[in-house]
């Protein structure tokens, strides 16, 4: 059986094991209702998640040292990525 989070009226939160297809069950006469929302999971090191642009100049110089060759000239790369 997969994990679900399902919510209550009251907006707590919890995860049950159930039957796949599960949208709702009543537990102690409350009811929980199954949300779709896909939850994060982030650990608290002080690090923070680079953003679009240090990605993508990091696959680039990746890609670049591994001998992969793009069709666009790094002078165009950079002008659109505003690097």
């Amino acid at each position: 059986m997969p994990t679900y989070t399902f919510e209550n009226i009251a907006g707590e939160r919890i995860e049950a094991n159930k039957p796949m297809g599960t949208q709702e069950f009543v537990n102690e006469g409350v009811t929980w209702k199954r949300i779709t929302e896909p939850e994060g999971f982030r650990m608290h090191t002080g690090a923070s998640l680079p953003d679009q642009r240090e990605q993508m100049r990091r696959g680039y110089y990746r890609a670049e040292h591994k001998g992969w060759n793009s069709r666009f000239s790094k002078t165009k790369v950079k002008k659109v990525w505003d690097l």
